[in-house]
């Protein structure tokens, strides 16, 4: 019988970077439970100018951007080798993928800050590092105590530079 193939997981990690936006620190790293379909990419530019009455030119008005976005699948309906460490609840696992839009402060008052933390998209070759925007969870199949066992999560943007 052929050895089954080995499959690269793809992963999300908490980074941090310094002012010059190099990446000084790794955190947590968490692997998907299945590996994604389809990467979007989304580029654009910021425009200026080109609703203006007089026909003037079309000028650049900031760096443009880059996004991310993906669809992942989370399942703990399926029996585990160790049932010791069988999940009872699809959401132990997106929960991991919720704290990526979890905010911390710096600062009080009103130069308060409230930012989230960087992060790491990487499968094989492809890196894409950003942070997160938004995320939708579609919970899919309940137990019959009503549990959530599968999960959808769309990110539907990671903004990177």
């Amino acid at each position: 019988m052929p050895k089954p193939a080995n499959v690269t997981k793809a992963f999300l990690q908490e980074i941090t970077w310094d002012s010059s936006g190099k990446v000084v620190s790794e955190g947590r790293r968490f692997p998907v439970q299945f590996n994604p379909e389809t990467l979007k990419l989304t580029l654009s530019n910021q425009l200026a100018g080109d609703n203006n009455k007089g026909g003037s030119a079309i000028q650049f008005a900031s760096r443009g951007t880059t996004k991310l976005s993906f669809e992942m699948w989370f399942d703990v309906s399926a029996r585990q080798p160790d049932e010791a460490d069988r999940k009872d609840d699809v959401r132990r696992l997106t929960q991991e993928i919720a704290a990526f839009m979890k905010t911390t402060q710096s600062g009080s008052g009103q130069g308060a800050r409230f930012t989230p933390p960087g992060c790491r998209f990487q499968w094989g070759t492809f890196l894409f590092e950003g942070v997160m925007e938004s995320i939708n969870e579609n919970l899919e199949f309940f137990s019959a105590e009503g549990r959530p066992l599968r999960a959808g999560s769309s990110v539907n943007d990671i903004m990177g530079g």
